[in-house]
């Protein structure tokens, strides 16, 4: 594959692209660059691939800014909104060197809550993937029932491991029944959306998990 980086707004990207390939899906994957090749293996097909290589997790990934709800260190500084346009940015970049027509945002935990978010303020993409997302976020079921997509995608794939929510921390226990309100939102609008319960608990195969979201939005195109 050919490897590019590219700056915007400060912020480092990387564009895995097939070679000699035309039209092929481009994935935009919000989650740590070192995970590019197992996710690539896990898909098994030919597709490009933008990754951000200065992720600032809790920062970059939280919508607006919320006091610690995991640890006690977390920092939600709720710079979503402004990593959303960077990304959008990239994202148009990537499309014109590749010529790709079909984008996927996908993400995992943070990732996957920004791959939700981002979409409502900026950039245009056909398939969400929220793997594991952190959609426990205090007020984000609402924040997404109230705004819409700037532009609709045609598919969205939400999951979560089965032992994810048998935590102590109350508010992780509400992320199944915080997904089950997301695809009833999305399925109201008119958006078709998959909701799969993995096995395991949030740090087991979090690689394979982005991969079958993947797999299964590039299926409804």
């Amino acid at each position: 594959m050919m490897e590019t980086v590219k700056s915007f707004d400060g912020r480092r990207f990387l564009l895995r692209q097939q070679e000699q390939k035309e039209n092929l899906p481009l994935v935009i994957c919000i989650f740590h660059a070192q995970a590019t090749d197992a996710i690539l293996e896990a898909v098994d097909r030919p597709l490009n691939i933008l990754m951000p290589l200065d992720l600032q997790w809790d920062e970059d990934l939280s919508p607006w800014p919320q006091d610690p709800v995991v640890m006690a260190d977390d920092h939600f500084t709720g710079q979503a909104p402004a990593f959303a346009r960077t990304v959008a940015a990239a994202a148009d970049w990537a499309r014109e060197v590749t010529g790709s027509t079909c984008s996927i945002l996908a993400g995992y935990s943070m990732g996957g809550l920004f791959a939700l978010f981002a979409p409502t303020t900026a950039g245009s993409y056909d398939a969400l993937v929220c793997a594991s997302g952190s959609v426990w976020f205090p007020g984000f079921t609402d924040y997404m029932r109230d705004h819409a997509f700037l532009h609709r995608p045609r598919a969205i794939w939400l999951s979560l491991g089965d032992r994810e929510t048998k935590v102590k921390n109350p508010v992780l226990q509400t992320t199944w029944s915080c997904m089950e309100e997301l695809k009833a939102v999305f399925t109201q609008e008119d958006i078709c959306c998959c909701l799969q319960q993995e096995k395991g608990n949030h740090f087991q195969d979090a690689a394979g998990r982005v991969a079958r979201g993947i797999l299964w939005s590039l299926e409804q195109f």
